[in-house]
This record gives C-alpha cells, structure tokens and sequence, in this order.
C-alpha cells in the first residue's frame, strides 16, 4: 500500500495544527471536544457534551488545545462514569469578517424577536458567545474549499483504491485515521464524477469537522 495514513495523539496535535492551519486577518478555525453517544451508551443525543474553542492565529493553538484537553479529560457527565471525546477541527477555515456581517443581522434579528416578545430569544442572548461560534461554522462562511472524503469502515484496501481513484481528480494534502475509518482531505473537485455507488460506507462532506484524536 502506497497512501500514508495520520494516527495523531494529543501529543501530536500542536505540531500537526501549526502545519495544517492557513491564517490570514479575517480567517480562524474551530476546534471541537465532543461525547458522542456511540462511545458513551450512559448519554443521549440530545445531551452530548461538546465544547468549542476558536483558533485565530498560530500562537494560540497550544492554550486553545490545552484548554480542550483539560475539559475533555476531568468532565464529569450527570449520568456517571467517563466520558471518551473525540476533538476535531473545520476542515476549512472561517471567514470572520463575511459571519460578522451576518450576525449582525442577526442581533437586528434577534432585538425585534425581543421586542415582540418572543421568549426563545431570551435564551439565545444568554449564550451569545455559541451563536457566534456557530454562525461561523456555517458552511456559507468558509473561507477554503477543502474536502473530507470520509469512509467509515478500516479497509486499507478500500482506502487505497479511494486514494488512487482520487489522485486522477485532485490533490491529496492528508489522510487521517478515524475510530472507524479514514478521513481523506483533498482540494476540491468536481464530485459529481466522482462515482460512488460501488460503497455507500464513503461520503464526500465539502464542508465538515475534520477527525483529530481521542481524548
């Protein structure tokens, strides 16, 4: 097999997100801890933990890591036991300027829902800071194209035959080992040729959560 595969440890991600992260003035990226149900059968989908941190620059990656890490590691969930996390980040960096513009319509939005009296409203200015975070991971505010060819199952072969099958149509900048398969992050392409039907276990996201590591 000729495709290099990316295991990242905790230890490793510092290193791997100062290569990997293209910041300009307006752009950031997203980094998320997630408890996801299907390693913790003790909680629901409607209560997975999460905790996001923006990334503006290269020198904050190693606080912002850390500070993910240390949550990830010492939360305590209501229903007991541990929790495992997997971290990810966008694949694509956001454009921060282009998700202000349209917060801020937003807020305009949001003070005539007030003044209307709609109560739902009420709790989205309590967590202002999420609706922020979650304006700009917003696939409309991308600032890069890159895809996640995203194949859920740990076939080497699968993921060679992918990999060659890709490198006819674009660039590939990584392969990284998922808990269940592989995440292929490439330039974008025309997908539309990109013929899927021999495998429904591959998907192709123009815009995701790229897979980092287990915490």
């Amino acid at each position: 097999m000729n495709t290099e595969i990316t295991t990242l440890e905790p230890e490793d991600l510092s290193e791997f997100l100062s290569d990997y992260c293209d910041f300009s003035r307006d752009t950031a990226y997203i980094i998320t801890a997630m408890a996801r149900p299907k390693e913790n059968k003790q909680i629901a989908h409607g209560d997975m933990p999460a905790f996001r941190e923006l990334i503006t620059s290269e020198e904050n990656i190693e606080e912002k890591l850390r500070k993910l890490l240390t949550l990830g590691r010492n939360y305590t969930p209501k229903e007991g036991g541990d929790l495992t996390f997997r971290m990810y980040i966008t694949a694509n960096s956001r454009n921060c300027l282009k998700s202000f513009h349209l917060y801020q319509k937003e807020l305009i939005d949001m003070n005539r829902r007030i003044s209307d009296g709609h109560e739902e409203t009420y709790n989205h200015i309590k967590r202002i800071d999420k609706e922020w975070i979650s304006t700009l991971q917003s696939d409309t505010n991308k600032e890069t194209s890159k895809f996640i060819i995203d194949i859920d199952r740990k076939s080497e072969s699968l993921l060679d035959k992918t990999a060659t099958d890709l490198r006819d149509r674009t660039e590939i900048e990584h392969i990284i080992e998922t808990p269940n398969g592989y995440h292929i992050i490439t330039e974008p392409f025309n997908y539309t040729e990109f013929d899927l039907k021999e495998d429904e276990e591959i998907e192709i996201k123009t815009d995701s959560l790229m897979f980092l590591t287990i915490i």
